[in-house]
């Protein structure tokens, strides 16, 4: 599993581009698994089945719907033992600003300064059209150059085992 991620600060368009770069690497036949990265914990409702077992004790609850599964772990998880027995190709990771995996950066409207980036930064992603300078590093795309950016994640992603996420 390669792993990849989309950071930023929040109402950059971050979400919107996980979700063309899944559609983007799903219709090429890759297999996607995701995760997001928060301040907030996850809660459910309360009064739910769920939040009672998690009020009870249980340190990890699964819910099991007609579609879909949800698995709560009462202490935070590394990502990769969360998706160790995931089979997937891509992981791709909405967050982590802080973290060494390699990453765009979503800035939206806003301007970015050079004290922003770091290595792990591989390129700019802004809604707003530049004209960019070939040599520039990291180079700045729209939002919408889907295909630029998916090269960027398949020419940089990682191995999971690389990583101590």
């Amino acid at each position: 599993m390669r792993v990849f991620a989309v950071s930023g600060y929040s109402g950059t368009g971050k979400t919107t581009l996980v979700e063309s770069i899944v559609t983007r690497l799903s219709d090429e036949g890759f297999t996607i698994a995701t995760a997001k990265s928060s301040k907030h914990d996850y809660e459910d409702q309360e009064g739910t089945d769920s939040y009672r077992h998690v009020q009870a004790g249980a340190k990890i609850t699964i819910l099991l719907g007609p579609n879909s599964s949800v698995v709560h772990h009462r202490a935070r998880k590394k990502i990769s033992a969360l998706v160790r027995r995931t089979d997937a190709d891509f992981l791709i990771i909405e967050g982590m600003k802080e973290s060494e995996i390699p990453k765009v950066w979503c800035v939206g409207g806003s301007k970015i300064t050079p004290e922003d980036l770091n290595e792990s930064i591989k390129a700019i992603i802004s809604w707003f059209e530049k004209s960019v300078d070939k040599d520039e590093t990291p180079p700045v795309l729209k939002s919408t150059d889907i295909d630029g950016i998916v090269k960027i994640i398949k020419r940089d992603a990682i191995n999971l085992q690389q990583l101590s996420i």
